[in-house]
């Protein structure tokens, strides 16, 4: 039997605290769109993207309620299919935007590579989590 790494996780309230983030980031973007408090949306949404981003991390590496020996498991399954699906939207998003012209190419950002990972990974764990 192999050795099983000792993983440290985030305890539990991170979920309840990742939830607040989300609400901060809905918040700060929506906000930014009001016109009577001239806010700048240049600041304001890209700083409710990035929070957004931390709630996802939170979320994704925080343990269960009731945490199981089984979650390791599940949580070393989905972790691989994850990295390679965000590398395979990122290179087929390459290549795609080289038959674009020079001035309407957009290249993915590593913050939507990101978006992508752990969106990815908490649907596919939370799907078998389920089933």
């Amino acid at each position: 039997m192999r050795n099983q790494p000792k993983v440290s996780l985030l305890p539990y309230y991170f979920k309840i605290i990742a939830y607040a983030i989300t609400g901060l980031a809905i918040l700060l973007t929506l906000l930014s769109f009001n016109e009577h408090l001239n806010l700048d949306p240049n600041i304001f949404i890209p700083l409710g993207k990035y929070i957004f981003l931390l709630a996802l991390v939170f979320f994704s590496l925080s343990k269960e309620k009731n945490e199981t020996a089984g979650y390791f498991q599940l949580r070393l399954k989905c972790l691989p299919s994850a990295i390679i699906f965000a590398n395979v939207f990122f290179l087929l998003d390459s290549v795609l935007e080289l038959f674009y012209s020079a001035e309407n190419r957009e290249f993915i950002t590593a913050f939507e590579v990101l978006l992508i990972f752990h969106i990815y990974y908490l649907a596919s764990f939370y799907y078998y989590k389920n089933k």
